[in-house]
């Protein structure tokens, strides 16, 4: 009986020791973890500077001069560009086309409209119209009448087409011309000046107003001061105008 406590008094102590053990084997462990996560912090905070460091390394370091006074330089913009010439709108006609044509009747166009455009209108010509006979580039004009003859047909005569403003006559020696034939703007009338190229009625107008508003022209140039007369114009009437 007295051995039998002495081997359970062994074997509880052997337990004993061995909890021991590893109670302290286990802190022992944790204490080295704890401490190489110590170490790794104060590593990763040695390696980065602090604000102070960087300023004074940029402080240090050879910065660019930086000049305030100086100003950026100016951007060069473009010209703007002139205004568009106005064109004179076309005024609306009415011509009658017949004879060879695939749908022959009366077709709305306008003063810069010719007769192939008239034509086209019409539907164009049938296989036995005779175009040879018909002046395709030549200007239409209000109330026209136009015939597209057939082959073979001998009594045709083309209609005599009316005045446009297209084929305008010569200006009538008045006072506000000279022998030379130019026209004078300073004392032109409106119906004068539309026998300049690319003058209509509204911008004869617009002339003879802004000659009792202005004043006579002092060179023949001033006249593109006049509102829709452009250098294109001008470069047209140029040699037809005069201001003495």
């Amino acid at each position: 009986m007295r051995d039998k406590n002495f081997y359970i008094a062994l074997l509880c102590a052997a337990v004993f020791a061995g909890c021991l053990y590893f109670y302290h084997k286990e802190m022992s462990a944790a204490a080295i973890k704890e401490g190489a996560l110590d170490s790794l912090k104060e590593f990763r905070l040695s390696k980065t500077p602090s604000k102070a460091g960087a300023e004074a390394e940029v402080s240090d370091g050879a910065a660019e001069p930086v000049f305030e006074d100086a100003q950026a330089p100016a951007v060069q913009q473009e010209p703007p560009a002139p205004p568009e010439e106005q064109v004179e709108p076309a005024a609306e006609i009415k011509v009658y086309i017949l004879g060879e044509v695939a749908n022959p009747g009366v077709y709305l166009a306008n003063e810069r409209d010719r007769v192939e455009d008239v034509l086209s209108l019409a539907g164009g010509a049938t296989d036995q119209a005779d175009l040879a006979k018909v002046n395709l580039a030549e200007y239409v004009s209000d109330e026209q009448k136009i015939i597209i003859p057939k082959v073979g047909d001998e009594t045709f005569a083309p209609e005599p087409a009316k005045e446009t403003t297209k084929s305008k006559p010569a200006p009538t020696q008045t006072a506000s011309t000279k022998t030379s034939g130019k026209i004078n703007i300073n004392t032109a009338s409106a119906g004068e000046l539309t026998a300049l190229p690319g003058v209509g009625e509204s911008i004869a107008g617009s002339i003879v107003s802004y000659r009792e508003a202005n004043g006579a022209f002092k060179r023949a140039e001033d006249i593109m001061n006049v509102r829709r007369i452009g250098e294109k114009t001008f470069e047209g009437m140029k040699d037809m105008i005069t201001v003495e």
